[in-house]
Formats: structure tokens, C-alpha cells, sequence
């Protein structure tokens, strides 16, 4: 799928939702999803996008970036942050370059941050990378909208939708949040990771899985292991009564 589709998460102000709607029309970009969005001025948004107003009515709303991105296979994030975790950003032309690389294997998305905080440390491993926009001056992030103006612009850049004949089907990233639960529950059970900061150890084993670029059967059988795990230690906790 190219180009990628826009996903907007805790964005707030009406004047920067009606911007990205302009942008969208501008660099003809046609999908768009709002996660969790505290926007109420939905007229300022529509004044502020002037000919491309009847796009926000096609904007797809949902309650969390899990669920926007649940059937997308390849996800890259914005953040101010040049590191997070064990994991560095990407600049922004690999960012736009990577998205054009992954659209044979599925369909890919853009996720832009709320202008209060961006996207934290958890939303952002919802996303197998990351892009920082390096801003030399004093201030360390960008506006919400004058960022999505230069990803979009870098994205359409990289030329039109591949016709060469699609890969092996990606794992939906709903798929592999779904893999990552399993995986935290059964290694914990098993008493492998450390239940007062567990998520330390496992970042560091599922950025090794994230890299090899799972397909679905590929995930769906790691899936099923994990759920199989746990159910044999559900049934050895019933036997030996603990």
C-alpha cells in the first residue's frame, strides 16, 4: 500500500488536524486514522483545511494506537527523542525510505505523536522504528503539522507504488502485540524474566524477533507456542495445587 497511511495519536489542536488534512490533499495521501484524538473544534479544522475539508470526514477514529494499527504490517514513529531504550532513530529520509521498502510486504503507516508529549516509550514499541527530526537549534521539537509536512513530502519523494509482485505476507502488527502478550505471560510464569521490571529483558528478546521481520504463519506458530506454554503451566499449577 503506498503511499503509507497517516495515523494521527492524542492529537489535540484543531489548526494542526486541519493542517495534516491539507497536507494529505496536497501530496495525495488518502488514509487517515485518529487514535484517540482530544480534538472538539472540528469546524476549526475544517476552516483551517480549506479545500480538503471533506477528507477529515473520511478520517477513521479509534479509541487506541493498538487498534489503529492492527492490521498494518510495517509502522514507523516521530519522536523528538534521538534514543529510546536500546533503539536509536532513524532520520527521517530512512524513515520515508524504509516505509517505501516494507510496502511490498503489506501495508504500512506513518504514526505522528499528540503535540503535548509525543508518543511514549510503550506507543512507540508499537512501531518497529522510529524517525527524529534533527532540529539544531534551541528548540527540540518541531510543531505536529510542520513535522507531517516533511515526512509526508520525503514519503511521496520516494516514487510511486512498487508493481513488483508482493513478498510473503508480513505479520499484522495486531498479530504481534498479541505474540508479545503471550510471550511476557509465559516467560514470566516460567520465571525467566524478573517480575519486578520485566519488560527490560523482554524488549531486549522481542527486538530480536522484531528484526527478522516475522511473516503471519511465522508469528501465528510462535503465537501458538506461547499459548501452549501457558496452558501446560496452567494445568501443572492445578496438579501440584499451588
Amino acid at each position: 500500500m503506498w503511499p503509507p497511511l497517516v495515523v494521527c495519536h492524542d492529537i489535540q489542536c484543531a489548526e494542526n488536524l486541519g493542517a495534516i488534512a491539507r497536507l494529505l490533499g496536497n501530496f495525495g495521501f488518502s488514509g487517515c486514522r485518529l487514535s484517540r484524538p482530544w480534538v472538539k473544534d472540528w469546524a476549526g479544522a475544517s476552516r483551517v483545511a480549506v479545500d480538503a475539508a471533506g477528507l477529515l470526514e473520511e478520517f477513521k477514529v479509534v479509541s487506541s494506537l493498538g487498534e489503529a494499527l492492527e492490521d498494518v504490517s510495517y509502522a514507523v514513529g516521530t519522536s523528538f527523542r534521538r534514543e529510546v531504550g536500546r533503539r536509536r532513530a532513524l532520520s527521517p529520509e530512512e524513515g520515508a525510505k524504509r516505509l517505501w521498502e516494507r510496502q511490498r510486504e503489506g501495508k504500512v503507516a506513518l504514526v505522528l505523536g499528540g503535540e503535548r508529549r509525543g508518543l511514549s516509550d510503550e506507543e512507540l514499541s508499537l512501531c518497529q522504528e522510529f524517525v527524529c527530526i534533527p532540529t539544531p537549534g534551541t528548540k527540540p521539537s518541531l510543531n505536529l503539522a510542520q513535522a507531517a509536512a516533511i515526512c509526508l513530502f520525503l514519503c511521496i519523494q520516494q516514487g510511486p507504488p512498487s508493481l513488483k509482485p508482493p513478498e510473503e505476507t508480513r505479520a499484522p502488527l495486531g498479530l504481534l502485540q498479541r505474540l508479545r502478550q503471550n510471550m511476557r505471560h509465559a516467560l514470566l510464569a516460567a520465571d525467566f524474566l524478573n517480575p519486578q521490571a520485566p519488560d527490560y529483558v523482554l524488549e531486549e528478546l522481542w527486538q530480536s524477533l522484531a528484526r527478522a521481520g516475522l511473516s503471519q504463519r511465522e508469528a501465528e506458530l510462535w503465537l501458538n507456542a506461547f499459548k501452549h506454554m501457558k496452558r501446560q503451566q496452567q494445568a501443572n499449577k492445578l496438579l501440584t495445587g499451588e
